[in-house]
């Protein structure tokens, strides 16, 4: 960090007792989205690593054949402590409104994870345009990123939502670029965009004020450390050359070397220590939020997130996605295995004392037996709205985000879509265009072979106990949605 600006305060390693287990400590260094707002309040957290597990509640971790494992194999979890805090550095928002370039305080996280950030980016937009753009000094051609956001989520209709915003005058583009979550050098993205931004900078100064690019990368609203793993390129990379070092080595050796709960030093904590030594040299843990506002800087985006009742949307991904009926089964039975064995990974993580917030954006990073669960319990996780919901609100003003409920998007699609066009800043298009838009839809479900043989085993409607469970699991993630967004709606009672 800049001398001029707050740095952190140094701390120690310190012994907290937890259920009288001897424990050994590493530092975590966490954005904690419950004590932030608009600026960046950082809090020092602790990872709590029990040496002795004999007090720690067991957890047995189900097969999908709905057996469990009879030996005590309860994981070595790191226990979350966010109770001792950063120094606080300022809002960049607060009294800059007339600065347009890049945030200064996240210019060095954004520069470990993207390197070529800081060559492209630039320090400040030009105001001429509505949509950001600039010019590099040394080519003088016109850049601009998106205005707009899509986030997601996942099977909610964000995709057919872009579609038909496509088909509005002044919406340029929308593209998926998944920059902020995928190994994407950051002249690959702007490329995605050259031609537009040229086109842009062609037209009359009117013209410019009006026209907008987008970006509709669904999958960013849900950014769990298996989705963007691009975000955590230190904690994979050191854990990889661990194991290859562990390789080496054969039987219980091997095993301890790389996950065993009686070794200080096997490559899962290796990767742990990494990468709180990398938050530490960089100013912190860098969320995908952070990381939009770290290019984004003092020109705050709009947002549109499209959210669907969790309940039908996990059911919609396993009728979707063939891996998941092919392991679990392609029938209901085979439904109600997938929710039970992801429910109790996700309570057992819970169960060793970390909060629910870690759970879901570390879970693989926590235990071997976590890591084992099929594709990390994401879908899961991907119905949680709220643990998201609060780390965007942590970066961004709540007034930058439009959240639409799905059920309402479908009964009457061109209500919300004139909620879009407010939210964006757009004229109200012509009857012409509207029709354009009522008519487009997503592209009808092709699935492979065996998937649409799995669907007349899978009805539309799921299971009476399928939809407890999940309305059960769900019911607390609703409730604090709807109290984040002020909005009942999101209850789906």
């Amino acid at each position: 960090l800049q001398p001029s600006l707050p740095l952190i305060r140094p701390l120690g390693a310190t012994a907290f007792p937890l259920q009288n287990a001897p424990l050994q400590t590493l530092l975590l260094a966490r954005l904690d989205p419950a004590r932030r707002h608009r600026g960046y309040n950082f809090d020092y957290g602790v990872h709590l690593v029990a040496a002795d597990q004999s007090n720690i509640p067991s957890w047995h971790p189900q097969h999908h054949d709905g057996t469990a494992d009879t030996a005590d194999s309860t994981p070595q979890f790191m226990v979350f402590r966010p109770d001792i805090e950063y120094s606080k550095a300022p809002d960049p928002l607060h009294g800059r409104s007339d600065v347009r370039g890049p945030d200064p305080i996240l210019r060095p996280g954004l520069n470990a994870i993207i390197p070529d950030a800081s060559e492209y980016l630039p320090q400040e937009f030009d105001p001429a345009y509505k949509n950001p753009c600039w010019r590099l000094e040394e080519e003088g051609e016109l850049y601009c990123m998106p205005y707009f956001y899509i986030l997601g989520a996942m099977q909610c209709g964000a995709r057919e939502l872009y579609l038909k915003l496509q088909h509005h005058p002044d919406v340029k583009h929308i593209g998926e670029s998944y920059y902020f979550d995928a190994k994407k050098t950051t002249k690959k993205w702007l490329e995605e965009y050259k031609g537009h931004a040229s086109d842009l900078a062609i037209q009359t100064e009117a013209v410019q004020q009006r026209q907008i690019i987008g970006d509709g990368s669904q999958g960013t609203f849900t950014f769990t450390m298996a989705h963007a793993e691009a975000l955590h390129p230190t904690y994979h990379d050191t854990r990889r050359a661990c194991h290859r070092e562990c390789d080496r080595l054969s039987g219980d050796e091997r095993k301890s070397c790389q996950a065993g709960p009686d070794n200080s030093n096997n490559c899962y904590l290796q990767a742990q220590r990494a990468e709180v030594a990398h938050w530490k040299a960089t100013g912190g843990e860098m969320t995908v939020p952070l990381l939009v506002r770290s290019v984004m800087g003092t020109v705050v985006p709009k947002f549109i997130i499209i959210l669907k009742n969790p309940t039908e949307r996990y059911y919609e991904t396993f009728r979707n996605y063939e891996h998941y009926p092919k392991y679990y089964g392609a029938n209901m039975d085979g439904f109600v295995r997938f929710i039970k064995e992801q429910i109790e990974a996700f309570r057992g993580c819970e169960a060793a004392g970390i909060s629910s917030s870690a759970c879901v954006m570390y879970f693989e990073a926590m235990a071997p037996e976590l890591e084992a669960v099929f594709y990390h319990a994401d879908q899961l996780f991907k119905g949680m709205y709220s643990v998201f919901m609060e780390y965007w609100l942590g970066a961004f003003p709540k007034e930058s985000f439009l959240v639409l409920q799905h059920e309402e998007y479908k009964r009457d699609p061109l209500h919300c879509l004139n909620r879009v066009f407010t939210h964006l800043g757009l004229h109200e298009p012509s009857e012409e265009v509207v029709e354009k838009m009522r008519q487009q839809t997503e592209e009808v479900f092709r699935g492979s072979e065996f998937m649409m043989e799995a669907r007349k085993n899978l009805p539309e409607a799921m299971s009476t106990e399928a939809r407890r469970l999940l309305d059960d699991f769900y019911r607390p993630y609703n409730e604090k949605l709807a109290k984040l967004l002020d909005d009942d709606r999101f209850l789906w009672d």
